[in-house]
């Protein structure tokens, strides 16, 4: 709470309310509105820093159209917040006189961390180290293995190359046989196609007409005679 001197509103009562600065951390009380000079906030706030700063303490009027303006403030030294629980009035300087008292409470103290939470850190970095080393010893052991198995292929590759003869290097009874081997499908092949075109005579025999046997004996005999030399005898099924 807070005991004003001046009053710096424009219209009517002052809305007081508190910010405090403590390193590059702000926080900001609720207003009290239409408390003028005997505001009272009853609020706390904690700072979480990683080493003790100077804290200021600005009390401001907080108006409804305008934007806030301080009433006064005051410094609390980093010295003064070595540890412990300090509760005390501070005066308030506005253009460097005294407008008012303002009581504040400050408790400062160093979080410690519990035994069995260190421990467990510990237990932390260590498993982090283990972790690390079978690491390193995976990776080198990686590495032998694949070069290992780089020799392996290339050894397997020159016992091929050794026991595997190139197609240049047939041997002369092998060329004989394949030149026999093309010698028969070229027989076989001019052997279908000699099979291929007596079907098709065949074929056209069967399809010419039989003589009809109406015609006369007369008929027959002129037939014959003007037959060139090849006599062809047909039957009928």
């Amino acid at each position: 709470k807070a005991h004003l001197t001046i009053n710096i509103a424009k219209v009517g009562k002052m809305n007081p309310r508190v910010r405090v600065d403590c390193g590059d951390q702000s926080w900001y009380s609720r207003t009290a509105n239409s408390m003028h000079v005997h505001p009272c906030w009853g609020q706390s706030h904690t700072f979480e820093l990683n080493e003790v700063a100077p804290i200021s303490i600005t009390v401001q009027h907080k108006g409804l159209i305008f934007a806030p303006q301080d009433i006064g403030s005051c410094y609390i030294k980093a010295e003064f917040l070595n540890s412990g629980k300090k509760i005390g009035w501070w005066e308030l300087l506005h253009q460097n006189e005294v407008c008012g008292r303002l009581l504040v409470c400050l408790l400062a103290e160093e979080e410690k961390e519990p035994v069995e939470y260190a421990k467990y850190i510990n237990e932390i970095e260590l498993e982090k180290e283990e972790v690390k080393f079978f690491k390193r010893q995976y990776v080198q052991k990686l590495s032998e293995t694949k070069r290992k198995i780089k020799k392996q292929r290339e050894q397997l590759k020159q016992v091929f190359e050794k026991v595997t003869p190139l197609a240049t290097e047939e041997s002369e009874e092998e060329s004989d046989l394949q030149e026999e081997k093309k010698e028969l499908l070229r027989k076989k092949f001019r052997i279908e196609n000699e099979i291929s075109e007596l079907r098709s005579e065949i074929k056209k025999l069967n399809e010419i007409r039989p003589i009809s046997r109406v015609a006369s004996d007369q008929n027959i005999s002129s037939f014959e005679e003007k037959k060139t030399g090849i006599n062809l005898r047909l039957k009928t099924e």
